[in-house]
């Protein structure tokens, strides 16, 4: 089977990928979160909790290094397919966590 450096198909709107440039470095910046108020801090460290170690390596190496889905394959040592369900998985938990933050905050809680 011939592997593409093809990105996931997520399908989602340029809103969701504006949340989700903002809020994975605070996931995987326990410092930057301290640096953001208060609530979207919380918001990080629940992520952080929720999301695997796999799973934050993809999203990091995918949406902050801007790797393709093969380099992230040769670096973590697993398969293209592997890192792209690793990368969906890890955006459902993010925008399931993010839609009940804004249904039980309002839309300020995920503004960045």
């Amino acid at each position: 089977m011939k592997h593409t450096s093809q990105r996931p198909d997520v399908h989602h709107s340029g809103r969701d990928a504006r949340l989700l440039a903002y809020y994975i470095p605070l996931i995987l910046d326990p410092e930057a979160a301290r640096l953001a108020d208060r609530r979207k801090a919380a918001l990080a460290g629940y992520l952080r909790q929720e999301l695997t170690e796999r799973e934050l390596d993809c999203l990091r190496l995918y949406f902050v290094e801007g790797l393709s889905l093969e380099a992230i394959s040769g670096l973590l040592h697993i398969g293209c397919s592997t890192v792209s369900r690793n990368i969906a998985r890890g955006r459902a938990r993010i925008d399931r966590v993010l839609c009940l933050g804004s249904e039980l905050l309002g839309q300020d809680f995920i503004r960045g």
